[in-house]
């Protein structure tokens, strides 16, 4: 059965612009618990995490996750929707999904700062990792 109607073209960006600010509003509401949670916990009175860890082990997680925030940017400046491949062309009504991973990719990098902030307690993480994530988002933005 084919559910597609006529309007679907017009009702398309629209879905596509929803979800980017669900996908955006996800970053804040991340910071927001991320204040919550340093407010209530011992731990982050003392400005350590949850879980402890020594400050070498934490930078080995900030650049690796610092690295997979660079190769997730770069993949999405790159990204070309228009782009055809010819061993793996998507059908018409899969267009949609492609902007659920674009975004998906860019609200990672907030996760990585949530990831580190938890961890350690530094709100300077958990700041610069969202603003990777807000950029990501900005460049995943529908064009038309």
């Amino acid at each position: 059965m084919n559910y597609h109607s006529n309007n679907q073209s017009s009702e398309k960006p629209l879905n596509e612009k929803l979800l980017f600010f669900a996908f955006l509003s996800a970053i804040f509401i991340y910071n927001a618990v991320a204040v919550i949670i340093s407010q209530s916990g011992e731990f982050f009175e003392k400005g350590e995490g949850f879980a402890g860890l020594d400050g070498e082990t934490i930078l080995i997680l900030f650049y690796v996750f610092l690295f997979f925030s660079i190769i997730q940017l770069i993949i999405l400046l790159k990204w070309n929707p228009k782009r055809k491949f010819s061993l793996a062309e998507l059908p018409p009504q899969n267009d949609g999904d492609l902007f659920v991973i674009k975004y998906g990719i860019a609200e990672a990098m907030a996760i990585y700062g949530l990831i580190l902030f938890l961890l350690n307690g530094n709100f300077d993480h958990l700041i610069l990792f969202s603003v990777l994530a807000i950029i990501g988002m900005f460049l995943s933005y529908p064009k038309e």
